[in-house]
């Protein structure tokens, strides 16, 4: 990892997230229960931080404790929430019934793929030595593999990707595996004549932060042109895609952070700031 890119993205996403209550106090830590609070509010949240909040979250978003300001998972669902979504969405993948495929929220026949912080961290999804035995799996024409700890390895040419040097999926802000994971699961447990849709959404700073910081701005230029390439017609992506009847958006959501109200936040604050008084 780029350490300081890390450090500017870390910056950048501080400087987009501003509580939009009366106290319009700005948050300066990346934890989202804990020293992100001023101390009025940290009082008001001591015993709350974990159970309160997390509970609100998670009765519909079922997953690991959402604590980071940039967790796409605490942004998808505040992003979706009213909006008919179903989040944490599990698809048959036809490769193992106890790893289903699992998408971040699903609006009718439209699954939506949500990243913020995962594009710096480069983290990719494993794609399992088992998808082998998958006939969908063997339609992306992969032959020149190795198997590193279980995990398939593979040039991204292989698909008839041309990144430019980039070979090596390992390279990517992109998570070229998860996207070839959920092909196959959208594919596998579709029904016949359906026509499926997957949009990715991407949760970002503001765009004077992103302009501040130039290895932020190269990170999201270089990203443009990851998702250019990957989803060109040509690709085994592409071709999959269009075989299964499933259209991938190439042009994705770019939310911006000052864009996502987070009424769960501000309902909690608020209840409690009325308390006191």
């Amino acid at each position: 990892m780029d350490m300081d890119l890390k450090t500017q993205f870390d910056s950048a996403i501080r400087e987009s997230l501003v509580y939009t209550d009366h106290l319009n106090t700005k948050r300066t830590d990346g934890k989202y229960y804990e020293d992100a609070y001023s101390k009025p509010i940290k009082k008001h949240f001591e015993k709350a931080k974990r159970t309160s909040c997390e509970l609100i979250y998670n009765k519909e978003y079922k997953c690991t404790p959402i604590c980071a300001f940039a967790s796409s998972g605490r942004l998808c669902y505040l992003y979706f929430y009213g909006k008919n979504a179903e989040f944490e969405t599990k698809l048959n993948n036809g490769v193992c019934e106890s790893r289903p495929t699992q998408m971040d929220a699903v609006i009718g026949d439209t699954n939506y793929e949500c990243k913020c912080q995962e594009i710096v961290s480069k983290s990719h999804s494993p794609l399992r030595e088992s998808y082998l035995n998958s006939d969908l799996f063997k339609e992306f024409g992969v032959l020149d593999y190795t198997v590193r700890s279980g995990d398939l390895v593979f040039d991204v040419e292989k698909l008839g990707i041309n990144m430019e040097g980039k070979n090596d999926y390992a390279h990517l802000h992109f998570d070229l595996k998860q996207l070839i994971c959920h092909l196959i699961a959208i594919a596998y447990s579709k029904k016949e004549g359906e026509k499926k849709t997957l949009q990715y959404v991407f949760f970002t700073p503001n765009k004077e932060a992103i302009n501040k910081y130039l290895k932020v701005k190269k990170l999201y230029e270089e990203l443009d042109a990851e998702i250019s390439a990957i989803f060109a017609p040509d690709t085994a992506v592409s071709k999959f895609a269009n075989k299964h009847d499933i259209v991938i958006k190439n042009d994705p959501i770019y939310v911006e952070l000052k864009d996502v109200k987070d009424f769960i936040y501000e309902e909690l604050y608020l209840k409690n700031d009325r308390t006191q008084r």
